[in-house]
């Protein structure tokens, strides 16, 4: 099979994708937040974690204020 080599488009999406994950940190999709933040889920589970009283009834917004954020 002969070797293909990338087009100037392709080194330069590669470059771009490159260079965004690095600005991002490089997160993978196991921690994956939304464009509000961590979810609902995710704080719920790190108040649980915190032993934080009262979560279950708690807005997202209340879990965000008793964890500091």
């Amino acid at each position: 099979m002969p070797e293909q080599s990338w087009s100037d488009k392709r080194e330069r999406q590669y470059e771009h994708i490159k260079s965004s994950q690095q600005k991002r940190g490089g997160r993978r999709s196991g921690n994956r937040q939304g464009p509000g933040g961590p979810t609902k889920d995710q704080l719920h589970n790190e108040a649980n974690e915190r032993d934080i009283k009262g979560r279950s009834r708690t807005t997202k917004k209340g879990l965000q204020n008793a964890l500091g954020r």
